[in-house]
């Protein structure tokens, strides 16, 4: 069996680092392809079209204020600036 600098072994170094691994991909590296796959189809909770959600590409992200009335981009761009720039006290 051959030890590393720590004289674990190979086995048990692997066993040690393992589940932080399973960890990482479970809570990070999974919910982010699962978000860029909602992103790029028309995914839908229920009805006929949620049991097959068609590939839009960047199409869901072409204009995101063309669904929204004339105006709505500022109040939200300043609602979101407002909510991650905290003033001065």
């Amino acid at each position: 069996m051959s030890t590393d600098a720590a004289g674990l072994g190979k086995g048990r170094a692997v066993a040690f680092v393992l589940p932080a691994l399973v960890l990482i991909a479970v809570f990070l590296i999974f919910p982010a392809l699962r978000t860029i796959y909602l992103g790029l189809t028309d995914h839908r909770l229920t009805g006929l079209a949620a049991a097959e959600p068609q590939v839009v590409g960047l199409g869901n992200h072409a204009s995101p204020t063309s669904a929204y009335p004339a105006g709505t981009h500022r109040s939200t761009c300043s609602c979101c600036c407002h909510a991650w720039v905290r003033a001065p006290t």
